[in-house]
């Protein structure tokens, strides 16, 4: 992992903490949860987890046409998609 070597080489990190996510999934420990479709700091960064499923597809492209417009963030539609989408995997082998 490249935080780890970073600190293997005393390289100062900034990491930014996951502050929402769309579908939680698992716990970080004391400092809250993350999942599918996670947010870190103030919305800077997006990290679709799962993204190797197809049915997430439709939801990283809602994410980034709305980043590329400056759009504000529409989270009950990216809620909505991903909720579609869990529904989709469910059925899947």
């Amino acid at each position: 992992m490249l935080s780890a070597r970073a600190r293997e080489h005393e390289v100062a990190l900034m990491l930014k903490p996951p502050t929402s996510c769309i579908v939680s999934k698992w716990a970080l420990g004391h400092e809250g949860v993350f999942g599918i479709g996670t947010f870190y700091g103030k919305n800077e960064f997006f990290h679709l987890f799962e993204s190797r499923f197809p049915a997430y597809e439709r939801l990283f492209s809602m994410v980034v046409s709305d980043v590329l417009a400056e759009r504000p963030l529409n989270f009950r539609g990216y809620l909505e998609t991903a909720q579609h989408a869990e529904a989709e995997n469910a059925g899947a082998p």
